[in-house]
């Protein structure tokens, strides 16, 4: 019985621990790719408002380093506004050191000015002597006694104008790779149609011409206009978008812009499975001599796994 009292005060003791608020970070990525920065400044990349809609005070912009020059005379890495590369004020950037370990990352903070330009105009990451692979979105938000806030959709523009698309399939738009980095599986493209005849129809095709993987023709007959035509992205439509962009055509309809609807999730909101599935059964894991230790995931269902990548493994009887 003394037992059982000493276990239920010590579990008493740590409650009101277990159920204070807690800060976590949400991290959004936002480029991927490599950018080399010379050591007379040359080089940088541009981060469009429209994936930074939410920013506010306290959030960071991490950067991801690959490479710090040795031969630069001060490697750093400079927020700027995308108006000539023109500097905050006070200035927002960080000195490196030439001697750290990489991957190395970098973190720009926002005050309400930052993050007011950030939202407005977006901004340019630049500097001096370094390699960078990635640039993520760093948000700091409480848990606990705060509630999870809820999934939302991110409009990115990938183009804007007017283009006709004739009964005889002239006329077309080109979306290179590089606007389409921030793509994931389950993420939207929305075109939007401005006129349609009768039989109007609308295609997405990959560089090739050929009709792009996982998509196929929207009907325009007879649709209200303006029209949204939108058509969602799996993971191998995603996979040949990042690698090779894409291209909007048809026949009979107008088009006046194409739109990423990019879903951003945040901290304590779950995000589904796994979009590729590389093994699934019942399999026990356990030292003991004569065992089983290990289940083994061929290379092969590997060959598209690229740095970022996560690896979700789902268990049950955990032991002790």
């Amino acid at each position: 019985m003394m037992k059982k009292l000493k276990l239920c005060t010590a579990l008493l003791l740590l409650l009101p621990w277990c159920l204070r608020a807690e800060t976590v970070e949400v991290k959004t990525n936002l480029w991927t790719g490599t950018l080399t920065v010379t050591d007379d400044w040359g080089g940088s990349q541009s981060i469009a408002a429209d994936p930074l809609a939410q920013v506010v005070a306290g959030d960071e912009l991490a950067v991801t380093l690959s490479a710090i020059s040795q031969t630069a005379a001060y490697p750093q890495v400079s927020l700027r506004k995308t108006a000539g590369w023109a500097q905050f004020e006070p200035p927002v950037g960080v000195n490196l050191d030439k001697a750290a370990t990489t991957p190395h990352e970098v973190r720009l903070p926002m005050t309400d000015a930052v993050a007011e330009e950030l939202r407005t105009n977006g901004c340019v990451i630049t500097g001096c002597g370094f390699t960078a692979t990635s640039i993520d979105l760093i948000h700091k938000q409480e848990t606990g006694d705060v509630e999870p806030a809820e999934p939302f959709d991110v409009d990115i523009t990938l183009w804007e104008g007017e283009q006709v698309c004739t009964a005889d399939w002239q006329g077309y738009q080109i979306i290179s790779a590089d606007k389409c980095q921030l793509m994931a599986a389950g993420d939207k493209i929305v075109v939007t149609v401005t006129e349609a005849s009768d039989g109007a129809q609308l295609l997405l095709n990959d560089s090739q011409w050929a009709t792009l993987v996982g998509t196929e023709a929207v009907s325009l007959n007879g649709v209200a206009l303006p029209y949204e035509a939108v058509i969602t992205l799996s993971e191998e439509t995603v996979a040949e978008i990042k690698a090779n962009g894409f291209i909007v055509k048809g026949a009979g309809f107008t088009f006046t812009s194409v739109v990423l609807r990019h879903t951003v999730y945040p901290s304590g909101v779950e995000k589904g499975n796994a979009v590729t599935n590389l093994w699934s059964g019942s399999v026990a894991i356990s030292w003991a001599t004569g065992t089983n230790h290990s289940e083994l995931i061929e290379a092969s269902k590997l060959a598209t796994a690229k740095a970022g990548d996560r690896v979700r493994v789902s268990f049950t009887g955990l032991g002790v």
